[in-house]
């Protein structure tokens, strides 16, 4: 999943919060998906 909004976020130029609200991630879900994203760069 990280590796999926990693790439959509360099293809599109689009911020975390708006992949996770097209992708419809529940938002007690978001904190750690977060973590992992700033974890990875």
């Amino acid at each position: 999943m990280l590796h999926n909004i990693k790439n959509l976020m360099d293809s599109t130029g689009w911020s975390a919060d708006k992949i996770m609200e097209m992708m419809k991630i529940p938002l007690n879900q978001r904190a750690s998906l977060y973590a992992g994203l700033n974890n990875s760069r």
